[in-house]
């Protein structure tokens, strides 16, 4: 029988277990994907970026069995609990971006380019459009890629261990912030900073996806609010 034919039978009959420890201890095809998937984002050959990385994941997913809890994409208990928790979150975050984190940046003369929402000011409907927008799309994309496959798949490259985990937020992290460039190098380290304090949120909530997908959603929901009433700290 030949080496390849052996390996086909291999991956059809092998148990999910040692399919799945031998596909993600196999680094090289595990780089050469984050390599595709961060050359989507930062190169941005398509569209949406975003939806070509939820279908990769989809497909990275699926490759490795991984299931659903292992991801975080699954409903736990409590979820009362979770929202209120997201929604204190958020509001401490916001604040501490507005109050601490803009005016430091300011200091330094990084200031952050936002007058891309300025027309929201007074414009209700559009300002309603936004959120309704960000909840069920922009939060969704971003923390299904961002945390749940680019953290997920970071470990996997690099391994258990404290380094590997913080390599594997602080990447991704990044990355995110780079997407931001639209906001001025003000806003890349500002949402840098961001994506870094919601991926240890995510990794210490045992990958919870839903409570850094409400954190993210609530977020928004107080930004935008903010450049409607026209307020600035």
């Amino acid at each position: 029988m030949s080496f390849w034919a052996q390996n086909v039978l291999y991956y059809l009959f092998c148990s999910d277990d040692c399919f799945k420890k031998m596909l993600t201890k196999t680094r090289i095809i595990i780089g050469l994907e984050l390599a595709i998937a961060l050359f989507i984002l930062l190169g941005n050959p398509f569209p949406f970026p975003l939806l070509a990385l939820v279908f990769m994941a989809i497909i990275s997913w699926l490759v490795t069995r991984k299931k659903i809890n292992e991801i975080g994409l699954n409903f736990r208990s409590g979820f009362l609990r979770t929202v209120s928790i997201a929604f204190l979150i958020s509001i401490a975050y916001v604040l501490l971006e507005e109050l601490v984190s803009k005016q430091l940046l300011e200091f330094f003369n990084l200031k952050v380019d936002l007058e891309s929402f300025d027309k929201l000011e007074g414009d209700l409907p559009n300002t309603l459009l936004t959120i309704g927008f960000s909840w069920i799309v922009i939060s969704t994309l971003e923390e299904v890629v961002y945390r749940t496959y680019l953290i997920g798949r970071f470990e996997d490259l690099f391994g258990s261990g404290i380094w590997s985990t913080i390599l594997a937020i602080i990447i991704p992290a990044v990355v995110f912030g780079m997407g931001h460039l639209y906001q001025g190098v003000g806003g890349v380290i500002q949402e840098t900073f961001y994506a870094i304090l919601i991926g240890v949120i995510f990794v210490r909530s045992k990958k919870h996806f839903w409570m850094v997908y409400l954190i993210h959603g609530f977020a928004n929901t107080w930004f935008l609010l903010l450049e409607y009433f026209g307020i600035s700290f």
